[in-house]
């Protein structure tokens, strides 16, 4: 969070576990004001690389489209988190991908839920890889 403080943005906490709900209606609010959000998928406990529904669960409810993007560098310090979160350090290459936006439908049901999910795991997953290959970084799956 100091980072984000730095950079003078704003972030919004809560996961599955601890103030969820709460996290969804601000983020919520925020969209309806028009503004941009960015979401780590896999929450603040993990397991790292897996999504949770949460994230699909916001974009079925304000109608927002997700765009799933990751990244990788040449040279990098990984911390000594769950995620193993990666801190860019100078003078390396950075590669970024995106996805295509992806739309939830309003009407699914549980079962969709848990298929956008596991779809867009599978994409942050294969941007993974790509942003590996293009750097020439020997990445193994997650």
């Amino acid at each position: 969070m100091a980072v984000v403080r730095k950079l003078k943005q704003d972030f919004v906490r809560g996961s599955t576990s601890r103030g969820g709900q709460k996290a969804i209606r601000a983020l919520a609010a925020k969209l309806a004001a028009g503004d941009n959000i960015a979401i780590t998928p896999d929450g603040p406990r993990g397991p790292a690389f897996n999504v949770s529904e949460g994230i699909i669960r916001l974009a079925q409810l304000t109608g927002a489209r997700i765009v799933p993007v990751s990244y990788d560098a040449t040279r990098k310090k990984h911390l000594k988190s769950w995620d193993r979160f990666i801190l860019v350090k100078p003078f390396g290459r950075v590669h970024v991908a995106f996805a295509e936006p992806i739309e939830i439908p309003k009407d699914i049901d549980s079962r969709g839920v848990k298929e956008y999910r596991k779809n867009l795991e599978k994409t942050l997953l294969e941007l993974d890889q790509i942003c590996a290959k293009e750097l020439g970084l020997n990445k193994k799956g997650n």
